[in-house]
This record gives C-alpha cells, sequence and structure tokens, in this order.
C-alpha cells in the first residue's frame, strides 16, 4: 500500500482527537493581553518574544473565551501548570517526592 493512501486514513483519526467545542482566544484578544501583561509571562513573570508564548485560561474553562479569562504565559510555564494540577488531582508530586513524604510520615 502506498503512502498516499494512509493518509486520509490518518487525518481521519486526527480529526476525531480533536477536542469538540473548543475555540481558541481570537488575534484581537491575544494582542490586548500581551499588552496589558506588558509582554510578560503570567506565571513567572519573565519576557516572553512571540515564539515561546501561550495563552491560557485563568478559571480553566475552555469554552470561556473572554479577554477577562485569557493570560499570556510562556510555552514551558503553562505545561507546568497543567503538569501540577494533574498532579494534584492524582494526589501525586511531579518529581515522585510527595509520595516518597508521605511513606515516610505514615511509618
Amino acid at each position: 500500500m502506498k503512502m498516499g493512501r494512509k493518509i486520509p486514513a490518518l487525518l481521519s483519526i486526527l480529526v476525531h482527537l480533536n477536542k469538540g467545542g473548543r475555540n481558541g482566544f481570537t488575534i484581537r484578544s491575544k494582542k490586548e493581553v500581551i499588552c496589558r501583561q506588558k509582554g510578560k509571562c503570567a506565571l513567572c513573570g519573565g519576557k516572553m518574544n512571540r515564539w515561546e508564548r501561550d495563552f491560557d485560561h485563568k478559571n480553566g474553562d475552555s469554552s470561556n473565551n473572554k479577554m477577562s479569562n485569557c493570560r499570556a504565559t510562556h510555552t514551558r510555564c503553562h505545561r507546568k501548570k497543567h503538569a501540577r494540577e494533574a498532579c494534584k488531582r492524582q494526589n501525586r508530586s511531579i518529581y515522585g517526592w510527595g509520595l516518597i513524604k508521605r511513606m515516610i510520615i505514615r511509618k
């Protein structure tokens, strides 16, 4: 089978992986948020360039795309934030130390 025939099948899989009902922030909203934050990350306060910025929903509701719910962050800061949230939901530490500490305290 040639690769040309596999591509439509792969694309159909990827389309179904996309979350429904979720739209990103508008370009205008993104520009206004960057100006409001003076080009700094909302999480760490460091300067951002256009290649390392991401936009986060403050309240976690991805369907709420209002300007008041948008903040600009570094891509790495945004990923760390979501990793921390996932670990809190699973009741463990990002680095694994939380689990070890709990085991020591219980003994």
